[in-house]
């Protein structure tokens, strides 16, 4: 179990209005003809009722920002209150060559990328001493 959370930071926006990343619904297909839930106006995954899923969704070239919290401490946190329990980030899914990771100096809780492939994402964060969470991202 991670001591620490996580939050993609949205309304980060290029000199043309655009976002970088947005958490969208995530829309599932209906069920197929002759399936034993078809006709159900439900959606094939099983969610619990009013907490719809999300996805990240992000844009092409625009850099993303990802603050990590530990628990008790302070969002984007400077490495000095982190007791040498410094934050690390790494691609386990990119599509093609990942995108290079960069971290703020002397704040390893702030980290930032810039994709240039469409598909799949998935960033792995983790903590000395203090377990990990993978984020999903995904560029159309």
């Amino acid at each position: 179990m991670p001591d620490f959370t996580v939050r993609p930071i949205e309304g980060i926006f290029d000199s043309d209005g655009n976002a970088a990343l947005a958490a969208v619904p995530w829309l599932d297909p209906t069920a197929a003809a002759g399936s034993p839930v078809a006709g159900l106006a439900r959606p094939t995954r099983v969610f619990p009722d009013g907490i719809p899923h999300l996805h990240w969704l992000l844009r092409q070239a625009a850099q993303v920002t990802v603050k990590c919290k530990p628990d008790g401490g302070s969002e984007g946190a400077d490495d000095a209150s982190l007791a040498g329990r410094f934050f690390g980030a790494t691609f386990i899914e990119a599509p093609g060559y990942p995108p290079t990771i960069t971290q703020d100096p002397g704040f390893t809780s702030i980290i930032h990328f810039t994709p240039i492939s469409k598909g799949h994402y998935t960033l792995g964060i983790l903590r000395i001493g203090g377990g990990a969470v993978i984020l999903h991202f995904d560029l159309e």
